[in-house]
């Protein structure tokens, strides 16, 4: 299927960099129900196209956002604040809205964090939300080292996969911003805090082998969530990028059954 480029792409304040090719955002109409696709920290929407080509494939229209500052140039990560990432998901939110009578978020990683803010702030337009390999909390080595090395350290290098399968190419930065890294922790606070206020439907994803979102982090999400009607679904063959990775087929049929019974 062609993917279309949603104006979207084209309404954040700031101007920005060349968008890296592979990482510009999607659409793939197919349908008046919607899913609109986040993806994670440092991440592009690549992440979750192929998830976006497959719930299109089902009748579900999707769209890809690309959260600010991401597949752009490293430097563009430094000037964010998880308010400009949340932003970003918000004016996907409402294009997805214009296509669309019925419409649901899905988010991996941070894209989780961000999908379970959204159903916090806009719980009448959004029918049920799909977080996958999302944290309840980071580590507290994180916590403690980040703030005050952010202003010593400016990057660090990501050589570790993020997936089981060698094979994947990710479209996403091979460094990490501190400065954004700290607005990461301040995202990931605030909405553990928020998590008994999001009762619409929730489906949480995890794998059972991630190795940056430990197994602890789903269930503590399924028992903090509002919601009354929510479930945790596993899969064992995949490391974090379980949308790129081994179980992607069934995470991917899991997510369409879920839109499909709720909507």
């Amino acid at each position: 299927m062609k993917s279309q480029t949603p104006a979207v792409s084209s309404k954040n304040p700031v101007k920005e960099p060349a968008i890296m090719p592979g990482a510009e955002p999607f659409f793939f109409p197919a349908g008046d129900t919607g899913c609109l696709l986040v993806h994670g920290f440092n991440g592009s929407p690549d992440g979750v196209r192929q998830m976006g080509e497959y719930l299109a494939g089902a009748g579900i229209t999707t769209l890809g956002v690309r959260l600010h500052g991401h597949g752009t140039d490293i430097a563009d990560m430094d000037r964010c604040s998880c308010r400009d990432w949340v932003a970003s998901a918000e004016t996907g939110l409402q294009e997805l809205r214009r296509h669309c009578r019925t419409t649901f978020v899905a988010g991996i990683s941070m894209g989780g964090v961000i999908s379970l803010r959204l159903a916090r702030l806009h719980p009448d337009k959004i029918t049920g939300v799909i977080a996958m390999c999302t944290p309840y909390d980071l580590p507290l080595w994180m916590k403690i080292l980040v703030p005050p090395l952010k202003y010593m350290i400016r990057r660090i290098a990501l050589n570790r996969p993020s997936t089981k399968d060698l094979s994947v190419v990710e479209i996403n930065y091979r460094q990490a911003s501190l400065p954004s890294a700290h607005q990461l922790i301040k995202l990931v606070d605030e909405v553990r805090h928020e998590l008994p206020l999001v009762t619409c439907p929730v489906l949480l994803i995890a794998s059972r082998l991630d190795s940056t979102v430990g197994v602890k982090n789903g269930p503590r999400i399924l028992a903090a969530l509002g919601s009354a009607d929510k479930e945790l679904f596993w899969v064992g063959r995949s490391d974090h990028m379980i949308t790129l990775d081994y179980d992607k087929e069934p995470v991917f049929q899991r997510a369409a059954d879920f839109i499909r019974e709720k909507a």
